[in-house]
Parts: structure tokens; sequence; C-alpha cells
């Protein structure tokens, strides 16, 4: 029920109210003065004197009270049966209102249970080069969405190198080490071998997610946010079996939420859906709004309801792969870590 309905309904029932109980004032004000009357004056009627003993004046009294007085109440009463109608029309509509939200509220929060468990349970397989080996691993929970923020800064890095690095193979790493170890120094074989791993690690990524060369080139000369957009959407193609899922639940969270409130709008019930929403992001973590944010890019629906209902409010700018400001390309405005703490 909206705040300005009940206003209005308390304000008719607080009126109808008024109004019974003056006419009851009127009826007892009436028989007062008449009682007043009777007891302490001498009156006529028609033509003889009027005295308490007399049973006919008596009956032609109380007839003439019934008449005047009776309406007064009756009216009273049925102003009072009214006002309880309405009390009883209300009670029932509060709780028929109750009964809504409660309903909703299970739905929801349920909802809400099984996004945490897909965040819980959601698995995929990572590679990576570490001491110049090759190896993949498996990652589980919500270290899936951190180490997916490190792919992320791999493929950005590989995008935005002077050159592009072609694919891992353990063929060309042999080669390299090999002329490592033969022209240079002994010194120098333990920083040219880190710097040889991190570019190993860029090929790494290049074959996993498919960063050919002719895409690469299409790159290399546009701004930054397109890398950045790109580096997801190379990203995606790879684990979208596992996040993909994921992201549709949210959706469908979201959507559950904004037909819910039009639901309520059109019976007049008072919804907090900024409340439920925020249930929604407390349980996110940085890394997941920094995909959340990304995966938006690509898809309009649920990024009009991440918008509408503030999810990415508390995303700072440093948890993107670039600190840059993208309001201008992306409609969504993000603060620094500092302006979330301090404002």
């Amino acid at each position: 029920m909206s705040k300005k309905s009940s206003f209005s309904d308390l304000k008719r029932v607080i009126t109808y109210k008024r109004v019974a109980l003056l006419s009851i004032l009127i009826g007892v004000g009436i028989m007062a003065i008449f009682g007043y009357l009777l007891l302490v004056g001498n009156y006529e009627y028609s033509g003889k004197d009027i005295t308490l003993d007399s049973i006919d004046l008596t009956y032609k009294i109380g007839s003439f009270l019934g008449a005047v007085i009776g309406p007064f109440w009756t009216l009273a009463g049925v102003f009072l049966y009214y006002t309880a109608l309405n009390y009883q029309k209300d009670e029932i509509k509060k709780s028929q209102e109750a009964t809504q939200i409660q309903s909703f509220e299970t739905t929801f929060f349920n909802l809400l249970n099984n996004q945490r468990s897909i965040t819980e349970n959601i698995k995929g397989i990572f590679t990576t080069s570490k001491d110049l080996n090759y190896s993949r691993f498996q990652i589980m929970g919500l270290d899936y969405f951190r180490i997916s923020k490190q792919a992320l800064n791999y493929l950005f890095k590989s995008i935005s190198y002077k050159k592009h690095l072609g694919r891992f193979s353990e063929e060309s790493l042999k080669e390299e080490i090999a002329i490592i170890h033969e022209e240079y120094p002994q010194y120098e074989h333990e920083l040219l071998l880190t710097e040889e791993n991190d570019i190993q690690k860029l090929k790494i990524f290049n074959k996993t997610y498919n960063l050919t060369e002719d895409i690469w080139d299409n790159l290399s000369r546009t701004e930054v946010f397109e890398k950045e957009k790109k580096s997801y959407e190379l990203f995606f193609k790879v684990h979208h079996y596992e996040i993909g899922h994921y992201f549709r639940h949210l959706y469908n969270i979201l959507n559950f939420i904004e037909s819910s409130e039009k639901h309520f709008s059109e019976r007049n019930i008072v919804f907090d859906h900024k409340k439920y929403a925020n249930f929604i992001q407390a349980q996110m973590s940085s890394f997941e709004l920094m995909l959340l944010f990304y995966n938006v890019l690509f898809f309009d629906k649920t990024k009009r309801l991440v918008l509408k209902y503030g999810i990415l409010d508390n995303l700072a700018k440093e948890d993107l792969i670039n600190t840059s400001d993208y309001f201008e390309q992306t409609g969504i405005k993000l603060k620094t870590r500092d302006e979330l703490l301090f404002s």
C-alpha cells in the first residue's frame, strides 16, 4: 500500500469517526436538554399542565425524543459500522501485502543462495608458465575470479605489447633458452631467463585465448579501452561454459527484482527494491565486480539492470585492467578507491 493511499484512507476513517461522534453527542445533548426541562419546568400542552405523573405525556415525549434523536444515533451507527469495515479491509490488505512480500523474499533469498553456491563451485582450467615450464591447473570458487583477473591482465599486456609474440611452443622455448646460455655470460642468465619467462607467459596466453597476429594487428592502433574490451572477449570465448551460468543467473535475480517492483507498484505496495539489490552487491567480491563490468559491455539487458540497481557502485577504478575513466564509452561511472573510502 502506498503512503499516499494509506494517508487518504486514514483521513477518511478519521472523518467518519468524527461524524459518528458528533451525531452521538447531538443525540445525548437533545436528551439532556429535554430531561432537564422535564425536571425543572412546567409546560402547557394543548392547554393542560404537564406533569411527570402523566403516562400519556411521558409516552408522547418519548416518541418525540426517539423521532429526533434516533436518526442521529442511527447515522452514528452507520458511520461506526463503515469505519469498522474499513479497519477490517485495511488489515486484510496489509496481511495480503505482507504475504506477497514474504513470498518474494523467500524466492529472492533462495536465488541469492543459489548464486553463492554457483560462485563457490565455479571452476576452470588455466595455463601459465613458471620457471619456463608450461603448466595447466584447475581453479575453483572465489580464486577463479582472482585468477581470471590475472588472465585478463596478461591478455591485455600481450595485446599492448610492441609486437605480436606468437604462440607458445616447447620447441621455440628450448631454442630461446639455448641462445641465452650460448650468447650471454653467466651473470646475465637469471635476468634474461626471468624476462624470457614473462614473454613465454604472454605466448601461452596467445595460444590459450587464440590471440592471433591478425587480431593483434587490428588492435595495435586502437584505444586502450578497445584493447581491454577485446581482452575480455577472448577470455569469455574460452571460459563461457564456466562463467556464462554465473552471469545468466545474476541477470535473472535482477530481472526478478524488477518484475516484482512493477508488480508491487501496480498494487500500490511499498517495496524497497534497492535494499534487495544491495544484498546482491554485498556478497560480490571486487574480482566478481570487475568481471561483471566487462561482461555488461557485451550484454545490454544486464547492463541496464546493473546500472539501475547500482551493482557496480562499489567497484573501484583500480580494480579494472586499466585505471582510465571509461564513462564516455560505457556510461558507467566509477570512483577511485579513495573516493569510495571517503565518500
